[in-house]
């Protein structure tokens, strides 16, 4: 720190205090003021030096040598430094500041993500086989950054973030717009991995063009206490077991009518969904998705 004087006689005694950053530690016999040894006092992260005299027109120059510990996270170090007045303790100079910025070594301090979007024709999430080739879509993570994928559906996020010693969670998301028409996700969307420092992680998201299976219902297909009939149990067993191993989307039709509404009918909808996910999942697994239209009843012949 370097503080000058544009009075014509000399001026003093001024304290020199310097405040050091957390982590920053000082070598107490390197001081020199105006390149002569001189002793400092520490307190804390505080360094003092007194009895400071500047000539008329001069300048005094101190210097210290300091080190950052090298355990320290990444991030910026600031040092801080004033003259006071010794006798009324008011400054007579303003703050002075020197920052030092500790970056990320990607080899020890990054967690890096690479992955890849890829046809799942088997819907089972796994790429596998010369069928399930790569596809060019657009990633996003939480923070907005969007990433888009090569023609071979590959990615790579460097320094994805700078994991804590514990790890850090990271999200991201596959923005199914950028998909080819009619394709959905057949893994999760989004999908969090935990990252270690210096370490890679993969995510891998599966796209598919589903079997579209189209079913109508209405409340004939229930019981009376809204549980599945045995046709429709019987149906949706078919259907589970000659769909195994290939991505579904089933596009329901709901008939209303008989006092079924729309509240009761979303019941029974997710009755039928968690009914064939089941069985799917007995006889082998493969992505599952659905959409639902809700059909008033043409029956007139109800009277009030």
């Amino acid at each position: 720190m370097t503080a000058r004087s544009t009075y014509k006689t000399e001026k003093g005694p001024y304290q020199i205090i310097d405040t050091l950053p957390h982590g920053m530690r000082v070598d107490l016999n390197s001081a020199k003021l105006n390149g002569t040894a001189v002793t400092v006092t520490q307190t804390g992260n505080r360094i003092t030096l007194d009895d400071i005299m500047i000539p008329a027109e001069g300048e005094a120059t101190l210097v210290l040598i300091a080190y950052l510990d090298m355990a320290l996270p990444v991030g910026r170090y600031e040092n801080r430094a004033i003259v006071i007045d010794a006798e009324t303790g008011e400054a007579v100079t303003a703050e002075a500041s020197a920052a030092v910025e500790i970056m990320p070594e990607a080899v020890f301090d990054c967690g890096d993500v690479y992955g890849k979007v890829f046809i799942d024709s088997d819907g089972n999430g796994v790429q596998g086989g010369s069928s399930e080739t790569g596809v060019t879509a657009r990633l996003m993570t939480v923070t907005g950054d969007i990433i888009t994928t090569d023609a071979q559906g590959r990615f790579n996020v460097p320094c994805a973030a700078l994991p804590d010693q514990s790890g850090t969670n990271f999200s991201l998301k596959l923005d199914t717009r950028s998909l080819p028409k009619g394709y959905v996700v057949t893994t999760e969307n989004p999908r969090v991995v935990r990252l270690t420092k210096g370490k890679m992680s993969q995510i891998n998201f599966g796209v598919a063009q589903p079997k579209l299976v189209k079913i109508a219902l209405s409340n004939a297909a229930f019981t009376a206490d809204g549980q599945i009939g045995s046709a429709l149990g019987a149906g949706l067993t078919q259907l589970a077991k000659t769909t195994v191993d290939q991505p579904v989307h089933l596009a329901i039709n709901f008939v209303l009518g008989d006092g079924l509404t729309k509240q009761s009918a979303d019941a029974l909808l997710r009755k039928v969904v968690t009914y064939v996910k089941d069985r799917r999942r007995g006889f082998g697994g493969g992505s599952l998705t659905h959409s639902v239209a809700f059909q008033k009843s043409s029956n007139k012949g109800a009277s009030k």
